[in-house]
């Protein structure tokens, strides 16, 4: 993780204690010698985040004015999901705007659980110029072995979370070319197993080996996000992450009990990344 990729979300608050928040936060961050320089402002407003387009659009205001008088950061916009109503919800937001968002977010749960790139399209073309010329992160996204939402299980299989896995990597990514992409999960803290039951949703990458102090086992997707699926980013690095390999040639995975999700790694010369001995997973350039 280095300061140039860094994302920092922040918790529910009004406006003037949610800057308020931001800055000592901001400012605590610098005092470490780990200044922040992208603000997510709020997490899928128009989701599990649950704020009205006008009062997510105001909080993005908030940060937008503190990065821009006291911080030297950039807002991430929207970080909405693709869902049904996320055009209508976007144009709300963004007339609510006081500034010219740098970057947005967006979250495209609903295209790669359908793999289809209906649902992140109308989200797009309801962007500001259609979206056209846009700096777009895929600020979170996973390919989920089931979901448990309000009671419904959707059972996907490890081979149908890795069918999406490929997807989002082999088409969605490569038909749209966003700047960054996150995915959200590697594994679940506290050397969980991943499980629908407790967590409503399972996008874990790998499961915690038996042994604590050997190799998290990896499942069948873990294979196109980190590379050794067939054509998963292997266009653009033979090898996109760098990381070590135990005795079996299998790849050592970077976790620890209740090690953080979601950071971004930093991008090489190159064009691939490197993890560099980090345990914060994930990121996919």
């Amino acid at each position: 993780m280095t300061e140039d990729t860094r994302i920092l979300r922040v918790a529910n608050l009004g406006t003037v204690e949610y800057q308020t928040a931001l800055a000592l936060l901001l400012d605590r961050a610098t005092a470490m010698g780990h200044p922040v320089h992208y603000v997510e402002a709020w997490n899928e407003p128009n989701d599990q985040g649950a704020e009205p387009a006008l009062k997510a659009a105001q909080l993005t205001n908030s940060a937008d004015a503190l990065c821009a008088r006291s911080h030297n950061c950039t807002v991430v916009a929207g970080n909405l999901q693709d869902s049904p109503d996320a055009a209508a919800y976007e144009r709300r937001y963004q007339r609510a705007l006081d500034f010219t968002p740098a970057i947005w977010g967006v979250h495209p749960y609903y295209s790669v659980e359908r793999e289809s790139q209906a649902p992140y399209d109308d989200l797009v073309e309801n962007l500001p110029h259609g979206g056209a010329g846009e700096r777009i992160w895929f600020t979170e996204i996973a390919a989920r072995e089931c979901t448990d939402h309000g009671g419904r299980l959707v059972d996907n299989g490890e081979m149908g979370q890795a069918q999406r896995s490929r997807w989002l990597v082999d088409t969605l990514m490569r038909d749209h070319a966003p700047e960054h992409v996150f995915y959200f999960s590697f594994l679940p803290g506290e050397r969980r197993q991943p499980s629908c039951a407790e967590d409503r949703e399972d996008d874990a990458l790998y499961e915690p080996s038996s042994n604590a102090e050997a190799p998290d086992e990896p499942r069948p997707a873990a294979g196109y996000i980190w590379g050794a699926g067939a054509g998963a980013l292997a266009a653009f690095c033979g090898e996109p992450l760098s990381f070590q390999r135990s005795g079996n040639d299998r790849p050592v995975a970077w976790s620890s009990a209740g090690a953080a999700a979601g950071w971004s790694l930093p991008i090489l010369t190159n064009g691939c990344t490197a993890l560099a001995g980090s345990s914060m997973p994930t990121f996919i350039p």
